[in-house]
């Protein structure tokens, strides 16, 4: 469905537009419920307003990080703060996953 682009302000787009952009295609995916979850990759430090639209949209997760770095970098740390910030004002919908979100 989508290739997972490592930049996701990159051709992110409105939700609205008939093009293969991240939002519209994550969008697509929650209305037409093909697929078990839906996740939006990657978020980095700098796009909360993209985490924002996307949590609000209602994808179930967010990753986020660089796509050849490890995890223990300043702006990696920055942006799970910045999710979890999120997830904190909208505790009545939203959570961080753990291990037993996995099967």
């Amino acid at each position: 469905m989508s290739d997972g682009y490592y930049n996701l302000q990159f051709e992110f787009g409105n939700c609205i537009e008939n093009k293969n952009y991240s939002y519209t295609e994550l969008r697509q995916a929650m209305e037409e419920m093909k697929f078990g979850k839906v996740l939006s990759w990657t978020l980095a430090t700098g796009q909360e307003r993209y985490a924002d639209r996307l949590l609000l949209l209602g994808v179930h997760g967010l990753i986020y990080g660089f796509k050849a770095a490890h995890y223990d970098h300043g702006d990696k740390r920055a942006a799970i703060r910045a999710i979890k910030a999120w997830v904190d004002k909208h505790s009545d919908t939203h959570r961080i996953a753990n291990k037993e979100d996995v099967s």
